[in-house]
């Protein structure tokens, strides 16, 4: 009977051995997809910025990003820094007149000196950085440099006008001047007359068609 009721207990432990191995592997299987499901929302969370943060899609509602960002195309971005309103003044040269707008003979040789002086709005201080000039339209003449540095807010270049006899030779254009960081926004613009060479005039200042006696 001894030999009987160990057998009965072993068989009772070896009925119940699959059923708790089966549960055992239930339970890892599912602690395993536990850890996958949480590494990937962890890897989610850290590649997707959510609405609103920086490098995230905006929100619908206002405000559309976290304070310090601006709504783009791209998103939330850190917002650009604003950079201070700038105060310009033209001056010209011709030969020894100096003037505060620019006429110039159109001989195409001349050369007229430009001097920019340009001052922080906010501040006052003399600006100090990368400015571009540029003529409107260009047919109308070139200039010596494009993009001039201004050191204590003052920059120079020189202007060569067109030749009146010469196709596309306006008699009126443009100075502008902008950031170098900005090139194509204008933030100052001055007229220039440029002056029609007379009809008997050569471009050396001759007289056309002189004889002998």
């Amino acid at each position: 009977m001894r030999t009987h009721r160990t057998r009965d207990l072993r068989l009772g432990v070896d009925a119940q051995a699959p059923s708790a191995l089966r549960a055992a592997g239930l339970s890892t299987r599912a602690l395993l997809w536990a850890l996958v499901l949480g590494l990937w929302s962890t890897a989610c969370t850290e590649d997707s910025p959510g609405r609103g943060e920086e490098g995230g899609t905006c929100r619908v509602s206002l405000p559309q990003c976290n304070e310090g960002l601006v709504c783009t195309s791209d998103g939330c971005q850190a917002a650009a820094p604003t950079e201070s309103e700038l105060d310009v003044t033209f001056s010209f040269l011709v030969g020894d007149a100096p003037a505060s707008q620019l006429v110039v003979t159109a001989d195409g040789v001349t050369l007229a000196g430009i001097r920019v002086q340009v001052v922080n709005r906010d501040d006052g201080l003399p600006f100090e950085g990368d400015l571009r000039l540029f003529v409107d339209p260009e047919s109308a003449g070139s200039l010596a440099e494009q993009v001039v540095t201004a050191t204590a807010g003052t920059a120079t270049t020189r202007f060569r006008p067109c030749n009146s006899r010469e196709p596309g030779c306006p008699e009126m254009a443009r100075l502008a001047l902008a950031r170098a960081s900005a090139p194509l926004t204008a933030i100052a613009i001055s007229p220039i007359t440029l002056v029609p060479l007379p009809d008997n005039r050569t471009d050396a200042g001759g007289v056309d068609g002189g004889g002998g006696a």
